[in-house]
């Protein structure tokens, strides 16, 4: 159905959930993770 990511198994700070084109962030923004998960982001077009 969709794929998720954490930083930390035992301790997550930040997530992020991708379905389809979709794509979801939970968590703290202001730690150097999320900023790693944001450079990851994909821009789709329809």
């Amino acid at each position: 159905m969709g794929k998720g990511w954490v930083n930390d198994l035992d301790n997550p700070k930040v997530a992020q959930i991708t379905v389809g084109i979709f794509v979801f962030y939970a968590g703290d923004p202001n730690t150097k993770e999320a900023e790693e998960m944001l450079q990851t982001f994909q821009i789709f077009l329809l």
